[in-house]
């Protein structure tokens, strides 16, 4: 992400006058310190640099902007302040759960919409394209006329109905494969968590289509579209197949904690409303350092996943890709 991220940023031009300040601002999910260094100190001798690499929908900036709201779906800047935006795989993370979902219990028996009522799609699907208008007219009215607007959105082919495109070996490892909702039955079914508890749950994230994304684009109006790509970006656990293979079990653990990084605040969030577990201990737990009646509800859940993962051994050594949307629109009018 990082390399189509400086890609994007060499469009502009260096900053030779002292005088001229381009502001960038960036939105990221899960980011690392290291990224979000590395894209400061790239940036730095060109552009000052405004950027956020804490926290799931939260904007963090530089010093001498503490207290900017930390919604992205609100306001963040002042009126034609920013150059350049740039949103970093955030975006399929919804603001919030469709209330007629949540209201009227449509998504029973699972936590998450891929398989799930044609009703409860379109639900998302509606909240999905609300929030992408919401977004793109708050970036709109904070860039300059002539600024830009990068998106990196995780995303679905073109055509495809399921949240995770065609049904194949590399989409059923997933991070929200059916795994995650095998692991749920498992705790209904040791009564540690119950069906009500259970069907109440849904993890507010939605993967567009490049058609969703222009759509949402076009009713927001103001911008000029200046490219859309969907990129096909490797599982990091692709390049270590060998071992994989080799331990089955370490693998499942790997996997759990991946999936734990990804979705695991809101999971936490809602089944241990108390302390947030530490993310490591699904290791220390399988080591023996912790015993079962120390670890939460969230932990358990997670190494169910890590079991169900380790023996699916018909897919562990195979490949594993997501699709990211790269957009990038100039403000117009």
């Amino acid at each position: 992400m990082l390399t189509y991220a400086l890609d994007f940023f060499n469009r502009f031009p260096r900053k030779d006058d002292s005088r001229m300040q381009v502001l960038i601002a960036t939105v990221n999910k899960g980011t690392s310190d290291k990224t979000a260094d590395q894209i400061k100190a790239t940036m730095e001798a060109a552009y000052r640099v405004m950027y956020g690499d804490k926290g799931m929908l939260e904007f963090v900036t530089v010093k001498e902007r503490p207290n900017s709201p930390r919604n992205i779906f609100g306001r963040m800047f002042e009126t034609t302040h920013l150059h350049v935006a740039v949103s970093s795989r955030v975006l399929h993370v919804l603001s919030k759960e469709p209330e007629e979902v949540v209201e009227n219990g449509w998504n029973k028996t699972k936590v998450w919409i891929e398989g799930s009522e044609r009703e409860v799609v379109r639900a998302y699907a509606e909240q999905a394209d609300k929030d992408l208008v919401e977004f793109l007219t708050c970036r709109r009215e904070e860039l300059k006329i002539g600024g830009s607007l990068f998106m990196l959105i995780d995303g679905r082919p073109s055509g495809s109905d399921s949240q995770l495109g065609d049904d194949n070996d590399m989409n059923r490892k997933h991070p929200l494969n059916t795994y995650m909702d095998r692991a749920w039955q498992d705790l209904v079914d040791t009564e540690q968590v119950t069906v009500e508890e259970r069907d109440r749950f849904n993890i507010p994230i939605y993967f567009r289509s490049q058609e969703e994304v222009k759509a949402a684009i076009d009713r927001c109006g103001g911008f000029k579209m200046e490219n859309m790509v969907n990129l096909k970006i490797a599982d990091e656990m692709n390049t270590q197949k060998t071992m994989w293979v080799d331990s089955p079990a370490l693998y499942g653990k790997h996997r759990a904690l991946m999936v734990r990084a990804a979705v695991g605040n809101f999971i936490e969030a809602y089944l241990d409303k108390d302390k947030i577990a530490e993310s490591d201990k699904i290791d220390k737990i399988a080591e023996g350092e912790e015993t079962e009646d120390e670890y939460s509800r969230t932990d358990v859940l997670f190494e169910q996943y890590a079991s169900i993962a380790a023996n699916d051994t018909e897919l562990i050594n195979k490949a594993c890709f997501t699709q990211v949307i790269a957009v990038s629109v100039t403000r117009t009018c």
